[in-house]
């Protein structure tokens, strides 16, 4: 064997016992987890399992005081959970609203800099998102490591902070509907008020003024980030109740004491590996995050298309002020209001009915509305694509980008909480997978966009890709349903199917 295929067997064997410790680890703190919210005493902890007998109860575990303390996030007054959730989805927002404003304002970025090229002008808009593909990457796993507050807060001064997590942190699985529907509201809202802004930045104030697109999100950028200085406390509960045994360890004297996510000594180099990895893992490997992840990838890079060429369509082709012109990106927002003030609720209501008529709830029991809204997009590129082509009334139009935001709306919610269902305490670093496999394709739909639609006009150029959306996404949810179980047992990190489920 030579000294590079050793090395690489080397690696992979290496790679094969983390992902085999890690997700023992994991699974067994997720279950001790589920005790401590339930109220029940867990039986042992993974560093002193060694020296207990299954079945015994730990004397030194330190848990939250009882089944409805206030000290678990879940247990927190309804307005402070939906304070925290409203400017956690902030944080999300900035990404998507920053990158989006260039869009309407790079004719003149361009000018300014000169670069007449249209693929840089496009540049212009993606090379934002593909900066985005690697904050989360670090983020997320992170932030399952020391907590979500202080990433959140460094993480907006330099990349996309996650939020996804605090929303797990803070309801219950049947609760999640609603509350993820607002926070995946942001990353689609964000990119269609930015291009608003921006338009009538130069519109209203002249072409030269195009740096002030770039200092009105700064300054919204500090506005958010005092607000989670201020509002946003630590949700995770491993990091709250190690803060606990910490404080109880130093008013007591005793060294014994310790919660179910203490793990044993472990160097600042193993723990940076550990938390690091665990995103890459579940993007090579784990079939139940790498499926739902393409289809919301694909989503995510026509809807970064479409939004590169709405000034080709509403500017340059109805003849409209860029002002003007991008006001029609309020179409995509209200689409994507709707689908989160509908969407959200029907996915509570119907996850919570499946988990009666079954007996216990599965993550499978989030993706029948998503069943629904995978037709959304297709119906609706093919109603924007074909009216563009032929100048129609520019609401008609509009209706079709309506259709298409809400239908992916309803992707991101659906998928969002599948991955954190299905990956429990693991959940940000799955969603963190996704986020970096969208990001890219949302860098490279925008390159193409003005050469496929020169050469083949809106109409078919919006059919292509609307066969796309089809051919992988209507499938996509069908196939979760029937095999995700199977998936889910073959998973060294998923959550593993009920025995009533198996049947």
């Amino acid at each position: 064997m030579s000294m590079s295929s050793q090395s690489f067997h080397d690696f992979s064997q290496r790679l094969e016992e983390f992902e085999s410790r890690d997700a023992e680890q994991g699974e067994e703190i997720a279950r001790e987890l589920e005790r401590v919210r339930s109220g029940r005493k867990p039986k042992h902890t993974p560093s002193v399992k060694s020296v207990k007998e299954e079945g015994d109860e730990d004397e030194f575990l330190v848990t939250w005081d009882s089944k409805d303390s206030q000290e678990n996030p879940r247990n927190w007054p309804v307005a402070k959970k939906v304070r925290i959730m409203a400017v956690v989805s902030f944080f999300s927002l900035m990404g998507p609203y920053s990158s989006s404003m260039v869009s309407p304002a790079s004719d003149a970025i361009a000018s300014a800099l000169e670069t007449p090229n249209e693929t840089e002008k496009t540049l212009l808009v993606s090379v934002f998102v593909l900066a985005y593909m690697f904050g989360p990457m670090f983020s997320s796993p992170i932030s399952e490591a020391k907590g979500r507050r202080p990433v959140l807060l460094i993480c907006n001064l330099i990349v996309l902070p996650m939020g996804g997590g605090s929303i797990a942190d803070l309801f219950e699985p049947s609760q999640r509907g609603v509350a993820m529907s607002m926070y995946a509201l942001t990353p689609l809202f964000g990119p269609s008020i930015g291009p608003v802004v921006s338009g009538w930045i130069i519109q209203g104030w002249g072409p030269d003024k195009w740096q002030w697109i770039f200092w009105t999100s700064t300054m919204l950028s500090v506005a958010v980030e005092v607000a989670g200085f201020l509002l946003i406390p630590e949700t995770y509960a491993p990091e709250l109740l190690r803060k606990k045994g910490q404080r109880l360890r130093k008013h007591t004297g005793n060294e014994k004491l310790h919660t179910v996510y203490d793990v044993g000594s472990e160097t600042l180099s193993q723990t940076i590996r550990r938390v690091l990895l665990r995103p890459m893992i579940f993007m090579t490997t784990e079939l139940v995050v790498i499926l739902p992840s393409l289809y919301m990838s694909i989503i995510y890079g026509c809807f970064y298309l479409l939004i590169a060429t709405l000034p080709m369509v509403f500017e340059f082709h109805y003849g409209m002020p860029v002002g003007i012109s991008a006001l029609h990106n309020l179409a995509m927002a209200a689409g994507v209001t709707a689908g989160s003030f509908t969407l959200g609720p029907l996915t509570d209501y119907t996850y919570k009915r499946l988990s009666r008529e079954h007996g216990q709830p599965q993550p499978e029991f989030k993706l029948p509305i998503l069943m629904i809204a995978v037709f959304f997009a297709p119906i609706g590129l093919l109603i924007y694509g074909w009216t563009s082509e032929y100048k129609v009334f520019w609401l008609v139009p509009d209706i079709g980008l309506f259709i298409v935001s809400a239908g992916m709306l309803g992707v991101f919610l659906q998928i969002q909480m599948y991955l954190v269902d299905v990956m429990s305490i693991y959940g940000s670093s799955a969603i963190s997978a996704a986020i970096f496999m969208r990001s890219l394709l949302g860098f490279v739909f925008p390159l193409f966009a003005h050469q496929m639609f020169n050469s083949l006009g809106f109409g078919w150029g919006c059919s292509i890709i609307a066969l796309v959306c089809a051919v992988i996404g209507i499938p996509s949810p069908y196939l979760l349903w029937a095999y995700g179980p199977a998936l889910r047992r073959r998973s060294k990190y998923a959550v593993k199917p009920s025995l009533q489920q198996d049947k």
